[in-house]
């Protein structure tokens, strides 16, 4: 998942949204969000913003990480 952030593909997106749920395993989902956190996409923003209501701390405080650094660009 990691490597479809760093292709930059935006056509990755849905698929990422999609294994964001909370049913996925944890290191699924932190993955999810840091490959998200690679797009300047308003889909990827609104997954991020989403993942912001996690129930595990580790995947909102990646979610924060990752919106940080795309508001940084």
């Amino acid at each position: 998942m990691r490597s479809l952030g760093r292709l930059g593909d935006p056509r990755a997106i849905p698929a990422l949204v999609v294994l964001l749920r909370w049913e996925s395993p944890l290191p699924v989902r932190l993955a999810v969000v840091e490959a998200l956190g690679s797009f300047d996409d308003p889909r990827a923003r609104e997954a991020l913003r989403s993942a912001l209501n996690d129930p595990s701390e580790a995947v909102r405080r990646a979610a924060r990480e990752a919106g940080v650094s795309i508001s940084e660009r």
